[in-house]
Order: C-alpha cells, then structure tokens, then sequence
C-alpha cells in the first residue's frame, strides 16, 4: 500500500489530481522545477540572468498552455449549452493545420 497518499494534504491532492489532468501543464511545472534544481542535477551552474530568461520563458510557455486548456474547456461547454438550447445546431471543430503557416 501506497502510504504517500495518506500522508498529502487536501491541497496536495488536488493538485496532483489536477496536474494529473493536464499532462502539459504537469510537464511545464517539471520543467520549471528542474530549473530551480539544476545545479543538483547535472553539476553545470548557469548564471543568473541565464535561468532567469529560462524560468521566465517557461512561465510564459505555461500560461499560454494554461489559457489553452481553459479555451478548450469554455469552447466545449458553450457548444454544449448551444446544442441543448437548440438541437438544430451542428458544432464544428476547429481545424488544425499541419505546421504550416496561416495565410490570413
């Protein structure tokens, strides 16, 4: 038996439930953390100024992965609340391109 789980907080708990439903994010927080830590990892200690640009770069990947997560979330409840409103709604997805540059 995993006694870690007995161990965590409520507040740790949600947020393990919650990095754990959005992979990307739990992926940027490891990120950031293996920054804070670096010096421990691997032996190479950076300037200042470099893992500062690194974490703020980070911060930034985060937040927009954040603000993406949270678009898809609202987009998907107000298409469901537009179906239940009127059933004769057809939704779309948005289509994704391959990589390649939008001409607009």
């Amino acid at each position: 038996m995993d006694t870690t789980q007995n161990t965590l907080t409520t507040d740790q708990r949600l947020l393990l439930k919650g990095l754990q439903s959005h992979p990307k994010l739990m992926a940027r927080f490891l990120s950031i953390l293996s920054l804070a830590e670096e010096p421990d990892h691997n032996g190479t200690i950076r300037s200042a100024d470099e893992v500062e640009a690194l974490l703020i770069e980070e911060v930034r990947k985060l937040g927009k992965e954040g603000m993406e997560s949270w678009a898809s979330k609202v987009d998907r409840r107000l298409g469901e609340q537009s179906k239940k409103e009127d059933s004769s709604i057809q939704l779309r997805e948005k289509k994704l391109y391959g990589g390649g540059v939008p001409l607009a």
